[in-house]
């Protein structure tokens, strides 16, 4: 079965998130590890009611590993002000849109959301102004127990929004494991995943939210497939197939300096011939130069 390989990330399980990545250097190299293990396209997040600071960082890193990009929001639609959170979302994303449709997350994320007829008035508001602002339809991720759960089932504009699809099978039904490995997905079929009711059939399905991938480290990941071939994801995309990048060579590793009674980090940086500014890149757990604790560690930029 055709398919291309695609993660969804935000800022607590990314590539270059900062539990995985001390520096540029990193985060380049930890995305042309995903890109290696054959994930070919990511929706990175943008907003839920508050921006992410590393957004615009984060899809300049996937564009420069060589994968086709699309933001995405959650909105909260227990509040009415519609208006307000797709007004952030499309400051935040800005003049790089990606390549692929913007993407709007339909999951409650406090379960509280409203049921029915006035969940789905917020619903098609949020669609409409964001399909205003982009120029294009976004595309819908969700799962056939969501709409059910929050009455949103067969609405009358259903079939005009490409589907992504949330189920996630166990690899080992006695443990309860869900799938994990990029190279062995599960298969679809006529019945699985499950289609939500009155909406277009699913285009992409995220089949597992345990996924391993290089340059994740211990990091869970969701993995997801397109149905369909690179050229297909292209299309769909209405894109050029991205260039990857040749990362820039690596810096020779840090040192590491327990920093002793009496230290200062100008001192630090004169015996270490660096600088104070490229010591606190290495070292972000410092954020006053004039304030270092006897005892820690610090790493070094070789010279």
């Amino acid at each position: 079965m055709d398919h291309v390989l695609g993660i969804d990330v935000y800022s607590l399980n990314s590539p270059d998130d900062r539990a995985l990545a001390m520096n540029e250097y990193q985060k380049a190299a930890n995305w042309k590890a995903v890109y290696d293990a054959g994930v070919r396209f990511t929706y990175i997040k943008a907003t839920e009611s508050y921006a992410d600071r590393d957004f615009t960082e984060r899809m300049q890193n996937a564009k420069d590993a060589g994968l086709l990009r699309g933001p995405y929001m959650l909105p909260h639609l227990e509040f009415s002000n519609i208006a307000d959170q797709v007004k952030l979302f499309v400051q935040t994303v800005g003049s790089d849109q990606g390549e692929l449709p913007p993407m709007l997350d339909l999951e409650s994320p406090k379960a509280n959301w409203p049921k029915g007829r006035l969940l789905l008035n917020r619903l098609k508001q949020c669609l409409d102004r964001v399909e205003d602002a982009f120029g294009r339809k976004p595309i819908i991720y969700t799962s056939q127990s969501i709409v059910r759960n929050y009455q949103i089932t067969n609405p009358p504009w259903g079939n005009d929004y490409d589907l992504w699809v949330a189920a996630y099978p166990y690899a080992d039904f006695v443990h309860r494991l869900q799938y994990c490995d990029p190279t062995n997905p599960p298969q679809w079929s006529s019945a699985y995943p499950p289609q939500p009711d009155g909406y277009k059939p699913w285009l992409i399905w995220q089949w597992t939210s345990k996924g391993r991938l290089p340059g994740m480290q211990n990091e869970h990941v969701d993995i997801n497939m397109f149905k369909g071939t690179y050229t297909d994801l292209i299309n769909w995309a209405n894109a050029k197939a991205p260039i990857p990048v040749p990362p820039e060579p690596q810096p020779p590793n840090p040192i590491s300096y327990v920093i002793k009674r009496g230290d200062a980090l100008s001192f630090i940086a004169q015996n270490f011939h660096t600088t104070i500014a490229a010591i606190m890149t290495l070292n972000p757990q410092i954020t006053n130069p004039n304030m270092i604790i006897t005892g820690d560690t610090l790493h070094i930029p070789q010279a």
